[in-house]
């Protein structure tokens, strides 16, 4: 995955953990480095954390889910879970009431618990 930061782009690593579309744009949660999008078909990316995570600061997100075509959630190691309202420009935690804050890899199991809180959002605007 390349990225592009402060007018550069650079080659780095990336481990994908799950991925969303939406609009032609590409969300990837990554190991370590939060959560990066794509407007090119995936030819650059840029990382689009803020409220999620601090500058060099770890955070693996382990899945994304599209709520509606601005509002997507996401779960992490560690913080949780976060939701944005704006397409990803920027997050907000969404963990009241949960009593564990780590979210392993989508599995079938985890998935079904990401779609539930997904479901909740739904049903709470509606």
């Amino acid at each position: 995955m390349t990225t592009h930061s402060a007018g550069h782009d650079h080659s780095d690593s990336l481990e994908v953990w799950d991925y969303a579309v939406v609009d032609n744009i590409m969300f990837a949660a990554t190991y370590a480095s939060g959560i990066f999008k794509s407007v090119d078909n995936g030819i650059t990316w840029s990382a689009c954390n803020k409220g999620l995570r601090r500058e060099n600061e770890y955070l693996t997100v382990t899945s994304i889910a599209i709520i509606d075509h601005n509002t997507f959630l996401c779960t992490t190691l560690g913080k949780g879970s976060s939701i944005s309202k704006d397409r990803g420009v920027s997050w907000q935690n969404y963990s009241e009431g949960l009593t564990d804050t780590n979210f392993g890899p989508p599995t079938s199991i985890r998935r079904a618990n990401l779609f539930t809180l997904v479901l909740h959002q739904r049903f709470k605007r509606g």
